[in-house]
C-alpha cells in the first residue's frame, strides 16, 4: 500500500487490540475459572473455532511463479544478510533470546503471583497486564515518531528490567503491581524493535528471516521451559522467574551498541 512510513502507527494499533483482547478474556476467564475450570476450557474452544472458520476467508496473493526461488536460497541469503549486517544480528539475537526466555517466564508469573494474592486478586493484576499494555501499543506510534526508536529500546528496556529486578529480588505484596507496571513499555519496544528490523529487510527477504528467527526462538524457549520448569520445582518460582530475567540482561548491552552505531552512521 506504500504506507511504509505508518508501519509502526499501524503495528501499535493492531496489537493494542491483540492485548484489549487478552485483557477481556482474562477478566472474564477469572470469573468462570472460580466457578468450573473445566467450562473454562470448554468455552475457550469457541473463539478458536471462529477463528478457524475466518481462516477460510483468506486470500491467497498473487504470485509471480518465474521469479520464486527455493527455501535453500531464501535462507543462505538470509543467513548471508545476517553475517554482513550486524544491526540485524544484533535485533535477531534479542528476539530469539527474548521470545525463548520471556516466554518460559511469563507461564509462571501468575503462579508468582499467587505466593503473594489470593486467586481473585492474582487475575485482576494479571488484567492490569494486558490493559497496561493496550495503552501502550496505543500510544506506540506517537512515541515512535516523537524519539528515534533505538533510543525507546534502550530506555524502556533499562526501565522494565529494573522493575522486574526489583520485584524478583524483593519479593513482596507490592511485587505483582510493580511487574505489571513494568508492562507499560511492553508496547513500545516491541513496535520499535519491529520496525527497525522490517526496514532492514528486502521485501523477498522477509517471510523467511521472520520465520528463521521463529524457529530458533521456538527451540530455545522448548529448552529454556524445561529448565526454568526444573528450577522453579528445586529452588521456587521466584528463583527461576529471577534467572530468566538475568539472562535477559544482555539485550540491554546490545541495544546499547546499536543506539552507538546509530550515532556513528548519522
Amino acid at each position: 500500500l506504500k504506507e511504509k512510513s505508518n508501519y509502526h502507527k499501524e503495528f501499535g494499533k493492531i496489537n493494542s487490540w491483540l492485548e484489549l483482547a487478552g485483557f477481556v478474556s482474562c477478566v472474564l476467564g477469572g470469573f468462570v475459572a472460580l466457578k468450573s475450570l473445566s467450562l473454562l476450557f470448554t468455552l475457550s474452544t469457541i473463539p478458536q473455532l471462529i477463528a478457524s472458520l475466518l481462516s477460510l476467508g483468506f486470500v491467497e496473493p498473487k504470485r509471480n511463479r518465474s521469479k520464486i526461488t527455493s527455501l535453500n536460497i531464501h535462507i543462505k541469503e538470509s543467513l548471508k544478510t545476517l553475517r554482513k549486517n550486524i544491526k540485524l544480528r544484533y535485533l535477531s539475537i534479542v528476539e530469539i533470546l527474548g521470545f525463548a526466555v520471556g516466554e518460559s517466564t511469563w507461564s509462571l508469573q501468575s503462579v508468582f503471583y499467587n505466593l503473594f494474592l489470593p486467586v481473585p486478586v492474582t487475575n485482576w493484576v494479571m488484567s492490569l497486564n494486558y490493559l497496561t499494555s493496550t495503552v501502550s501499543f496505543r500510544l506506540s506510534g506517537k512515541i515512535l515518531s516523537k524519539f528515534k526508536a533505538i533510543k525507546v529500546l534502550l530506555y524502556q528496556e533499562i526501565y522494565g528490567r529494573l522493575l522486574y529486578l526489583i520485584a524478583l529480588i524483593f519479593p513482596s505484596v507490592l511485587s505483582p503491581f510493580i511487574i505489571a507496571t513494568a508492562s507499560v513499555t511492553y508496547g513500545p519496544s516491541t513496535v520499535a524493535h519491529n520496525t527497525l528490523l522490517q526496514q532492514g529487510l528486502t521485501n523477498h527477504q522477509r517471510a523467511i528471516f521472520s520465520s528463521v528467527n521463529s524457529f530458533i526462538g521456538s527451540c530455545l524457549y522448548a529448552l529454556m521451559t524445561i529448565f526454568i520448569g526444573y528450577l522453579a520445582d528445586n529452588f521456587g518460582i521466584t528463583k527461576a522467574i529471577l534467572f530468566g530475567q538475568i539472562c535477559l540482561l544482555p539485550i540491554s548491552v546490545i541495544y546499547y551498541k546499536l543506539s552507538r552505531l546509530d550515532k556513528i552512521n548519522h
